[in-house]
């Protein structure tokens, strides 16, 4: 009897240890509708930022293709205009967005 219980005991462990496991799926799928949204209308706001960085210090403006280049400075964007509304809200007066 003790060897029957054993048996089920250890046929019980490796059906619990192996219910966790999952088999390996390395298949991505993508979803069929991969377009976005054009949103090439819409304002972005400048940010007013100037300087270049690397991960320490200042640094000339990158050229295309080299490191650090697509930096927010490289962008000429629109000045950012704010007004607040005296209540706790600001409008951006660019986008039209409250906060």
């Amino acid at each position: 009897m003790k060897r029957i219980t054993g048996i089920l005991l250890a046929g019980l462990i490796v059906l619990i240890i192996s219910a966790g496991c999952e088999s390996e799926d390395n298949n991505v799928t993508t979803p069929d509708n991969t377009e976005l949204p054009d949103i090439s209308g819409y304002p972005v706001v400048g940010t007013n930022q100037t300087a270049y960085y690397d991960t320490e210090n200042e640094i000339a403006e990158p050229t295309v293709g080299a490191a650090y280049y697509g930096q927010d400075a490289q962008y000429i964007s629109i000045t950012p205009e704010y007004v607040d509304n005296g209540d706790g809200t600001i409008i951006d007066m660019v986008t039209g967005l409250m906060w």
